[in-house]
């Protein structure tokens, strides 16, 4: 079974285009179809980022918050050089998310990594402890 609707049609027809009423082909069946193919990319990215999770261990390392959510992956010691080559998308300055997640799945979920719930990925942002560790008779009250 195909994700594309009539795939074998589109396969014959794909066979005896030319390359620009392939373009145009393309072009109108995105146009037609869009909510449908982005709601299959939002599937596709949303299915990488549980695999991403749960192949660091589906829980926060610090507080073991364990709602799928709340959840982020976090680089372990900060930028690695290996996302440096990785190229952003049109008008944003970073690689969307789904591309480090595809990365980390072809890669076996490289050490370098954990899961931090979007607290703690907050408070350890600026290199600081994360209040989870810090005794109560010690955090700052604001």
């Amino acid at each position: 079974m195909h994700l594309i609707p009539n795939y074998d049609i589109f396969i014959v027809q794909e066979a005896i285009m030319d390359s620009e009423e392939r373009r145009t082909y393309n072009k109108n069946y995105q146009k037609t179809n869009r909510k449908m193919l982005n709601a299959r990319e939002r599937l596709y990215e949303r299915r990488l980022w549980r695999e991403a999770i749960e192949g660091y261990g589906g829980r926060c390392q610090c507080c073991q918050e364990g709602i799928l959510r709340f959840l982020t992956i976090d680089h372990i010691n900060g930028e690695r050089p290996e996302f440096r080559d990785l190229k952003p998308t049109k008008g944003k300055n970073r690689a969307p998310a789904k591309t480090l997640y595809l990365w980390l799945k072809r890669n076996n979920f490289p050490p370098g990594f954990r899961v931090l719930c979007w607290n703690c990925n907050q408070a350890t942002r600026w290199g600081e402890e994360c209040p989870h560790k810090i005794p109560n008779s010690l955090q700052q009250k604001f």
